[in-house]
């Protein structure tokens, strides 16, 4: 492009295809912020559903966890030393061994709040300084899932002493028809 060019470009005198390349720029710009606004209202939708979410477990009075020997493992290793999750001691009087390797564990409302905040950071919600394997990404994002959808069905205006619905961290797939007793 020349210097005559510039000159008619800078004057407005833009050919139709010129036109058209300038528009289709801006129109995939306005795109480009939509998205992004888009993008940090969700964000934010997620991070208010989260807070609310801490907000209504604080207010727990004891709920039973029910997961794998594994989950309940991982959770442990990454809250050990977290203030208000009990220790490894304290954790061993509050679980009871089940078949299939499965633990009931009692947990006040603080230590839901704990779980709450670790796996909003690991499923991404909040912001983590540092690095997240997926696999702890998955596992994070599915506790979250399961402990919110508990906590949100807390009623701050239901009598006290009602009870909450256990915490069951534990998906399976449904037996086909030659697996079910007979």
């Amino acid at each position: 492009m020349g210097i005559a060019d510039w000159i008619r470009i800078a004057r407005g005198n833009l050919t139709p295809e010129e036109l058209a390349e300038r528009e289709d720029a801006a129109r995939a710009r306005r795109l480009r912020v939509a998205a992004k606004t888009e993008a940090e209202r969700r964000d934010i939708r997620a991070s208010n559903q989260a807070h609310a979410r801490l907000k209504a477990a604080a207010a727990i009075g004891s709920v039973t966890l029910v997961c794998h020997a594994d989950t309940l493992s991982f959770l442990g290793t990454r809250l050990y030393g977290k203030e208000g999750w009990p220790d490894h001691h304290e954790l061993a009087r509050r679980t009871q061994e089940r078949p299939d390797n499965m633990r009931h564990v009692r947990l006040s409302g603080q230590q839901v709040v704990t779980i709450l905040n670790l796996t909003a950071r690991l499923a991404g919600i909040w912001k983590y300084p540092f690095y997240v394997h997926d696999t702890e990404r998955a596992i994070g994002s599915r506790i979250y899932e399961i402990v919110g959808t508990v906590v949100d069905t807390v009623n701050p205006d239901a009598p006290a002493g009602n009870p909450v619905p256990p915490i069951i961290v534990d998906d399976r797939a449904a037996p086909t028809a030659d697996e079910l007793p007979e």
